[in-house]
């Protein structure tokens, strides 16, 4: 009996290793009120590029997630500096998959004026993933509360 407890013991570890422990790159942004005004002196960002990749529901415990990559670039001569700015998202078609958009403003790391976003969800195997045809919209968002000119970014998948 106390074989059955040791190996019982020895397989907890590999059980909990099998969940996937990959996290976004995102972070939360710090916003100094509840409500964000809207204020059009603050560009959009610029679209650099977008890639999708859908889940493929191998045998390795983050194979079913879907990777959604938004690489942003700041324009030149705005009142802030991408330091100082987070982003909000927002779906304004379409249907997103659960968990792919963020609540709050974000930010993620920076490399001069660029920066990428990655979102994620739970995508499913090949045979089960639903099309993903809809636009998100991104803005800029200040630390005060200010919130940019929109970006609208399309995602279509079959």
């Amino acid at each position: 009996m106390k074989l059955w407890y040791l190996l019982f013991l020895c397989m907890l570890p590999a059980q909990a290793v099998g969940a996937c422990a990959f996290d976004t790159n995102l972070q939360p942004f710090k916003v100094a009120r509840s409500s964000l005004l809207d204020w059009s002196d603050l560009p959009p960002p610029e679209l650099e590029q977008v890639t999708l990749t859908r889940g493929l529901g191998g045998g390795a415990s983050c194979d079913e997630l879907g990777f959604l990559n938004i690489q942003l670039k700041w324009p030149r001569g705005t009142p802030y500096d991408l330091e100082e700015i987070g982003f909000e998202y927002r779906v304004v078609s379409g249907e997103a998959p659960e968990d792919l958009v963020p609540d709050a403003p974000v930010v993620a790391p920076i490399r001069g004026r660029r920066t990428e976003h990655q979102l994620t969800w739970n995508d499913g195997t090949p045979d089960g993933q639903q099309p993903l045809h809809l636009v998100l919209e991104v803005r800029p968002v200040t630390a005060e509360g200010w919130r940019g000119r929109p970006l609208q970014v399309r995602v279509d998948s079959p």
